[in-house]
């Protein structure tokens, strides 16, 4: 019984007591892989949630941030409450992706890699198109000096929220007031 054995099965939150026969061993790995697929997720994402099935009316959100963790968490954060996610980890990807994927809000960064947050918002607000140029904007950044704030103000901005002080629940909650406001219009 060596990799089989009951102090593994018990670690592993596995309820098998004895093994008989292969079928027993193959509930019992596939009871261990959930589990260990469950940990890494709890781990990973500080929680579990089950995934949502995406709709075809779901709205995009393209969040612009440089620091992976802080993106990946947001994003989870979004796409479990049903939220379509593209990511971008620079300034260059976010005005390509923006074009592309015309998303119905944007979350920005301003210190970002190759072109900052400040440029990202004034290239897409000079835009030809109406849609892309007229796209909601959160700015969501660690920065937040009176001369940012008015700065990024001037540019058109649905709101200015520092990273530091507002959870992801108080991300998403912002972003539905967004877009609930949005497709009232």
């Amino acid at each position: 019984m060596s990799i089989f054995n009951k102090k593994n099965m018990l670690k592993n939150k596995a309820k098998v007591s004895i093994l008989l026969g292969h079928s027993n061993k193959i509930v019992w790995l596939i009871n261990c892989l959930r589990n260990k697929l469950f940990a890494i997720m709890t781990y990973r994402f500080k929680f579990y949630e089950k995934p949502i099935i995406m709709a075809e009316t779901q709205k995009k959100v393209l969040v612009v941030e440089d620091d992976n963790a802080m993106r990946e968490i947001v994003a989870h954060k979004l796409s479990s409450a049903g939220l379509t996610v593209i990511e971008a980890s620079d300034g260059r990807v976010a005005i390509e992706l923006w074009q592309k994927e015309r998303p119905d809000i944007v979350l920005l960064d301003l210190m970002l890699p190759e072109l900052d947050g400040f440029q990202v918002l004034s290239t897409m607000r000079k835009n030809h198109e109406t849609v892309i140029a007229h796209t909601p904007v959160i700015v969501l950044s660690n920065l937040f000096s009176k001369e940012d704030v008015q700065r990024t103000k001037q540019l058109t901005i649905e709101d200015f929220l520092v990273k530091a002080y507002h959870t992801t629940e108080e991300i998403l909650q912002r972003v539905q007031e967004v877009l609930k406001r949005q497709g009232q219009q």
